[in-house]
């Protein structure tokens, strides 16, 4: 799938959550530029363009964690965007903050998954990376899916669930 063709997704994913607050239009409009792959107009140059993301990223995180849901849908959308990037700083920053963002919420992430399925091979990805990941033991993986293969069954459908779970078991760069 080519960035361009990402455009369209944001307006599905943020109109899949309701609105407890709005996301800022600016940061909507560097998502998009990011997702089609054109320079992002709110930054002057290339390094301002790099620590905007990496600002972009925190706000997107800080405004998940703390309830909001567009802010939720954005972080996830971008997580699939540096994965569809190939963008590997923000990929692993993704990685570092998929699962504890699953884990303060299982069930928001999982009805998210469940509305935008398309997300889940990516957002699993992350997830499972997280084990093994900046030398954390990857043997928590199998007691995380014992724990956890009951709720992402019954939360989503038998294939979303299975190719979930089995992303968080050997993840596999989806795209």
């Amino acid at each position: 799938m080519s960035l361009r063709r990402c455009a369209l997704p944001l307006a599905f994913a943020l109109a899949a959550f309701p609105a407890q607050a709005e996301l800022a239009p600016e940061d909507a409009v560097e998502l998009a530029q990011i997702m089609a792959g054109l320079p992002v107009t709110r930054h002057d140059g290339v390094i301002a363009a790099m620590h905007g993301r990496d600002a972009l990223f925190a706000r997107l995180k800080d405004g998940a964690e703390a309830g909001d849901s567009e802010s939720y849908a954005a972080f996830l959308l971008y997580g699939q965007v540096a994965l569809l990037s190939f963008d590997g700083a923000t990929e692993e920053s993704f990685t570092a903050a998929m699962k504890p963002l699953y884990d303060a919420g299982p069930e928001r992430m999982l009805a998210a998954l469940e509305a935008a399925p398309w997300m889940i091979a990516g957002t699993c990805y992350l997830i499972g990376g997280w084990f093994g990941f900046e030398d954390r033991n990857a043997d928590g993986r199998e007691g995380f899916l014992d724990s956890e293969r009951a709720r992402i069954g019954a939360a989503l459908p038998g294939p979303m669930a299975e190719r979930c779970t089995a992303q968080i078991e050997a993840p596999t760069r989806p795209y």
